[in-house]
């Protein structure tokens, strides 16, 4: 048994014990503990969009850990960082057989504690202000205590160095110079201007490593070019009516039954002094003192509830006749699992998907502390801190079929804000004749590529001024995606002004890149897409099959748009393109005779784990179980050499797509019972391929849970397509057209069914 493997069984043995535990009628958008944990592998998620917070209660020394996060709070040495650790000490301690009960409530976005003896009873609430980036701690006890808050600092003048080849993704990859992390800072009560609160943070200092990639990269002179995160600053200021600032590092509240602390949570970039980001995270917390404690809690239950209440997917057991308690209860346990699996993914996406960026699908802003011994504590995260767009987009699919546009919005923004940069890339890189942009696989928000997968040689001295990875070079499927998504979103939304100021021009200008670059075949009057590759897979290849499907699928969607969406000579160019662009390409399968996807035309070098084959299915969405040639695509997925259920692996979409009920089933059922056996909470999936919690594995789990129940194609609205025949279901959807789906199945048969506005109901097809 590999070590993998044996990760993997005692991962879903874990994860099989929690959901035993859990289910007993337990609503899946709640977790409920009964017992304290007393490290970082036991915290539950918050957060308002912008910041999150991992906390955690250690009973037996009465603290408690806030672990505060944004996602703009980039460091000097280019990794997010956290902001702070905050603890309040000082609660009564938990005694061995006290009643302890600890809920997390995603219809509320607030964690509540409940511990102690009768009449020595404390109650604790946690959540973050949906308006104002503050995190609330509040408390009542039976008991007259006196807590205090404080910073565990980790990040301080013995933080040491980091590796030079730390992670891949790391903007000191290839740099002499060592990764000094720097200390924090303590605000002092002069520069606060308050004896009731405290402060820390961090304040970046110009290093090297911007500059020097740049110029490797043939950058640094790009029009407006300024580094990113000098001079940004971010951290927390904690504040308490009527507490008393012992120290730098020590909050005391007053003797009493009830307590609040607020924690600014705040980042300020290009911040001209530390001065400025203490005003402004003062700002901050006296915009939430101007509003009483009871409104900010009713705008909050408002969020959380409309939230909750925009969509959802819940499975529940189709019991068959001959079945004994025991497969009655396993398949309780699969449910419920799949259930809390979606909703509790979905809440994370809340919790952190309002922000300055897109999500890193490497943990988000929920990362903890990893194995003892690993540099960089909290900070630390496999593959770096850039965006990896084959792992980034998959937390965004399924924020289609929520409604949680307002969720994507941060996605599309980190990548168009990269166009202009894209755009003069190609032209410094190939010249001016050349048009379009390419978006690469691995990019800070940004726009540069990673210095590891670049490589260390001037863009000038190279043979072709691409990275030097073969695991990306000619992986251009990322732009493609990105359109296709976006025209996606329009459907939905039906977001004119985002249409034609954003996805139409963003579009022509990834597919004017591929007819730039590739030049047509006389004898096929074709592009000949070579030198290519499919994905990280095959890396020796012509007319990729990602590549193609994505051209063929960002082309179609711009030629279905109305006149006055796209004007008469981008209509014209792109019919000429799209008549230019290869097959999607197949191959025969030796053992039966037939024709079935291919990854490429022509591939080799096999060198990772994917499927570029079935990306005509998912996610450019040309075949489907509803569609000509769905036997090709289902005979590639019987072949495929690769088959996964976790991490960043596609097949749950594949199999639903491709009306496959039953391996549906299987793989959704196991990928929503693994979560990191290291981790309590039953949704921080990982490490898988990338590290803990995995956005990619809960994000397929989303997108797969949607799918199951409701899919479209074009206009056509397709209800029960690929839901597993042990399952039920109850959901709320969404589809394009501004429409909703709304229904039961029952049985295999659909019960119940609402589809908003009525007219849509007539391109609705029942599945059986």
């Amino acid at each position: 048994m590999t070590l993998q493997t044996l990760s993997r069984f005692f991962a879903l043995l874990i994860a099989l014990t929690t959901a035993l535990t859990a289910y007993a009628g337990d609503s899946p958008y709640e977790v409920t503990w009964t017992s304290p944990s007393t490290n970082w592998n036991g915290t539950m998620p918050l957060g308002n969009g912008e910041v999150g917070v991992n906390a955690f209660f250690n009973g037996q020394a009465g603290r408690l850990h806030l672990l505060v996060s944004r996602t703009d709070s980039y460091d000097e040495l280019g990794r997010l960082a956290k902001l702070a650790e905050v603890c309040v000490h000082g609660f009564s301690t938990l005694a061995e057989g006290e009643p302890y009960v600890q809920t997390l409530d995603t219809k509320r976005g607030a964690i509540t504690i409940k511990y102690g003896a009768e009449g020595k009873e404390t109650r604790i609430e946690l959540w973050v202000d949906v308006d104002r980036d503050v995190v609330v701690a509040e408390a009542s006890s039976d008991l007259e205590i006196g807590p205090y808050a404080f910073f565990f600092i980790w990040r301080d003048e013995n933080a040491g160095t980091l590796p030079e080849r730390f992670t891949p993704g790391d903007l000191f990859w290839e740099s002499k110079t060592p990764a000094q992390i720097r200390p924090d800072a303590f605000a002092a009560e002069a520069e606060l201007g308050a004896n009731d609160r405290i402060g820390v943070y961090h304040r970046n200092v110009k290093t090297p490593y911007f500059d020097d990639v740049s110029r490797t990269q043939g950058l640094d002179d790009f029009p407006g070019r300024i580094d990113p995160l000098e001079n940004r600053t971010f951290g927390c200021v904690v504040a308490s009516a009527n507490a008393q600032r012992v120290d730098d590092n020590k909050l005391q509240a007053p003797k009493g039954r009830e307590f609040r602390f607020d924690v600014a949570a705040l980042t300020t970039e290009r911040a001209e002094n530390a001065q400025t980001w203490i005003d402004e995270a003062n700002a901050v917390l006296a915009d939430a003192s101007s509003v009483s404690p009871d409104a900010r809690k009713a705008a909050r239950d408002k969020y959380w509830r409309e939230f909750a209440e925009r969509s959802w997917t819940i499975f529940t057991p189709n019991y068959r006749a001959d079945m004994t308690e025991e497969e009655k209860a396993a398949l309780d346990r699969e449910t419920f699992a799949v259930s809390q699996g979606y909703a509790l993914q979905r809440f994370i996406f809340a919790c952190e998907g309002r922000g300055r960026y897109a999500i890193n699908f490497n943990g988000g802003v929920f990362t903890t502390a990893p194995v003892a011994g690993a540099p960089g504590r909290h900070d630390y995260r496999r593959w770096g801190t850039g965006f990896w767009f084959q792992n980034t987009r998959l937390s965004y699919y399924p924020m289609l079929e929520s409604g949680d546009f307002e969720l994507m919005k941060p996605f599309f923004k980190t990548y168009f804000d990269m166009l202009p940069l894209c755009e003069y890339r190609v032209k410094k890189y190939f010249g001016d004749t050349f048009e379009g942009a390419y978006y690469p696989e691995c990019v800070y928000f940004w726009g540069d590529v990673f210095p590891e997968a670049y490589g260390p040689t001037p863009w000038n001295e190279k043979e072709e001024p691409l990275q030097d990875s073969r695991c990306h070079r000619w992986e251009w499927v990322g732009g493609l995606e990105i359109a296709c998504l976006a025209l996606n979103y329009y459907e939905y939304a039906l977001d004119e002004a985002f249409l034609q100021e954003k996805a139409v021009p963003f579009a022509l200008s990834v597919v004017k890149f591929f007819d730039s670059y590739y030049k047509v075949d006389p004898a096929t009057g074709k592009l000949k897409m070579s030198p290519a590759q499919a994905c990280e897979t095959w890396q020796d290849c012509d007319d990729p099959a990602p590549e193609v499907a994505g051209l063929r699928a960002t082309l179609g969607k711009l030629l279905a748009l109305t006149d006055e969406q796209l004007s008469a000579t981008d209509r014209a160019y792109c019919e000429a393109l799209l008549a230019r662009i290869p097959d999607v390409p197949t191959t025969v399968d030796a053992e039966s005779g037939k024709s079935m996807l291919a990854p490429a035309a022509r591939f080799e070098r096999n060198s990772n784990v994917e499927s570029p084959q079935l990306y005509p299915v998912f996610p450019f969405r040309l075949y489907s179980f509803d569609q000509p040639g769905v036997e090709e695509a289902r005979l590639a997925m019987e072949k495929r050499l690769q088959k996964h259920d976790f991490g960043w692996s596609q097949d749950d979409l594949f199999f639903s797509y491709l009306g496959d009920r039953e391996n549906l089933r299987k793989n959704l059922s196991r990928r929503a019972q693994n979560h990191d056996p290291a981790m309590r909470f039953p949704a921080f999936w990982g490490p898988n391929y990338d590290w803990t919690p995995d956005q990619t594995h809960g994000g397929v789990l989303c997108s797969a849970a949607q799918s199951a129940v409701v899919q479209t194609t074009g206009r056509r609205i397709f209800v029960n397509p690929s839901l597993p025949k042990e399952w039920n279901a109850e959901f709320k959807v969404f589809a394009p057209y501004q429409t909703t789906v709304e229904g039961k199945i029952v049985d295999g048969k659909v019960a119940e069914l609402k589809v908003t506005p009525e007219e849509r109901a007539g391109d609705v097809t029942i599945v059986e």
